[in-house]
């Protein structure tokens, strides 16, 4: 039994749809973050919908009648959101996956001139579950029932943006040349104002003493996991003071990213331990940014890069460690520490997930917690560098490797 359902669409018409829709998930993924922090704005969720609304407007003027049903369910799920004035956080999960499907199947359309009616078949079930509920609680539930069904079949769907789901973000990757490399262009800086080129240029600049001391012996003494870690925290931390015009001296970060766990490398037994960790063992690994800035002082380092050592783990409210310090008794570094740290954990927890909503996760959880956690001005400088050039450096080097 034949599953494509035959189209005829102009090629032209069908390219600026597919281009709208990539301008779509990316306005779709900011509201997100934003209705993560604050669900109780239902002026954002009036704004997915008019996003929605413009994109099946256009499914129709195409005769794409698979996509616009879809769409038009979409709405529908929406419209109970907005009558019962609430926003589940589930659902902005829901959201992009269904956009991410609705792209590659306007894409599968371009090339091949047919529909692959089990995808957006799996969209519509999924949304049965939605727009069905009588009540917001039902309506959660339903949530929880349609991302199982939109997700059944991802054995078959790829991510638009990142294609390939097990893309290491340092070193080379064999994989890499398995990536689909057809979708939208993504604009890309120019270099010569690009903060991540500035990072890049500086930590080539450097002596690299300091790092390789630290990853050499972490590589040894505990997981190699904390070796991609520095590299990746310190890139987003220098590319970020950089938007931020050198707030904090770029050298003072460069080594005290690079020996922020240091002091990790000490307990190998505690990192390696395939048992659940004891309150007292839990305790000890929490005195490793203390430890750490004891093994920078006898480096005679700056203040400043002990400081970041020290408070890298340190949180606004007071619940870090290992001190508990508050708001201004923070250093800059430490608050700019705290957030690209926590952002690569974040990802990291996610791992099961694609790149993309690793990174989406990401992103919510220092959105979730500016404030609380972490600074909001150098939470909102982070956002801003990842969205205008991390992200589109990074879709653009999995392309290239390709």
């Amino acid at each position: 039994m034949s599953f494509e359902f035959p189209v005829n669409v102009d090629q032209e018409f069908l390219h600026q749809f597919r281009e709208e829709l990539q301008w779509t998930n990316q306005e779709l993924e900011m509201l997100a973050i934003d209705l993560e922090r604050h669900p109780e704005n239902m002026q954002n969720v009036e704004k997915l919908r008019l996003i929605i609304h413009e994109s099946w407007m256009n499914s129709v003027k195409l005769e794409l009648t698979p996509l616009s049903e879809s769409l038009s369910d979409t709405l529908m799920a929406l419209d109970l959101l907005l009558d019962w004035q609430v926003y589940p956080l589930r659902m902005t999960e829901f959201l992009l996956s269904m956009v991410d499907r609705l792209m590659l199947i306007a894409h599968e359309v371009e090339e091949h001139q047919f529909i692959d009616m089990r995808k957006t078949q799996a969209i519509l079930v999924a949304l049965q579950y939605i727009i069905l509920a009588q009540n917001s609680q039902q309506f959660s539930h339903g949530i929880e029932d349609a991302i199982i069904a939109i997700n059944q079949d991802l054995n078959v769907i790829h991510e638009t943006v990142f294609t390939d789901d097990d893309i290491v973000l340092f070193g080379d990757d064999e994989s890499a040349s398995q990536i689909d490399t057809k979708g939208p262009e993504i604009f890309v800086p120019n270099v010569s104002l690009n903060p991540l080129e500035q990072a890049r240029d500086f930590i080539k600049n450097q002596s690299n003493k300091d790092c390789v001391m630290m990853l050499s012996t972490i590589s040894d003494n505990a997981t190699q996991y904390h070796q991609s870690h520095t590299q990746f925290v310190l890139e987003l931390a220098l590319m970020v003071n950089f938007i931020a015009k050198q707030v904090v001296d770029p050298v003072s970060i460069y080594r005290g990213i690079c020996l922020h766990d240091i002091a990790l490398a000490t307990h190998p037994e505690l990192l390696n331990k395939k048992t659940k960790l004891s309150a007292s063992e839990i305790n000890e690994l929490k005195q490793h940014p203390l430890h750490g800035s004891k093994i920078v002082q006898e480096l005679s380092y700056s203040d400043e890069t002990e400081l970041l050592v020290l408070h890298h783990h340190e949180h606004l409210d007071g619940s870090g460690y290992p001190f508990g310090l508050q708001k201004d008794n923070i250093s800059e570094q430490g608050k700019l520490a705290a957030i690209v740290d926590s952002f690569h954990e974040a990802m990291e927890k996610n791992a099961h997930l694609s790149l993309k909503k690793q990174i989406l996760r990401g992103l919510y959880d220092i959105h979730q917690h500016a404030g609380r956690f972490y600074d909001p001005t150098w939470a909102k400088l982070f956002s801003d560098a990842l969205r205008e050039y991390w992200v589109p450096d990074l879709a653009n080097r999995f392309r290239q490797a390709s």
